[in-house]
């Protein structure tokens, strides 16, 4: 398998654990409405998942035909995204493990999206 394979392979990987998370707002909607729905990313230098799914447009292109608009917010680190979590700026945010831990251990209702492949 080639390198760019590989990586188109991993990206949508990522991009499926996101939604399956179910970390979209609005997700008890009914389907098929006309508003739409928006799922709200940040990104980060140090994600650089995010970077790459940000630049190859990969999730607008797929939500597209669902009706979900995808938008982006830089988070300037672990905290910045937190709070950004916290304060339902973002659905889906990206921090270092260390960050979230302590999150979570100071009461914030922060959830860790991972699913193994295979």
């Amino acid at each position: 398998m080639s390198e760019m394979r590989k990586m188109r392979a991993a990206a949508a990987a990522v991009a499926v654990t996101m939604l399956l998370a179910g970390c979209v707002e609005g997700e008890d909607a009914a389907a098929g409405g006309s508003q739409g729905t928006t799922l709200r990313l940040d990104y980060a230098y140090y994600n650089p998942a995010s970077l790459v799914l940000r630049d190859q447009k990969w999730l607008e292109t797929e939500l597209a035909d669902k009706n979900v608009t995808v938008t982006w917010q830089l988070s300037a680190g672990s905290n910045k995204a937190n709070e950004a979590l916290r304060g339902d700026a973002v659905d889906v945010g990206s921090t270092a493990g260390a960050a979230a831990l302590v999150a979570r251990a100071n009461g914030s209702p922060i959830k860790t999206i991972w699913r193994r492949p295979g």
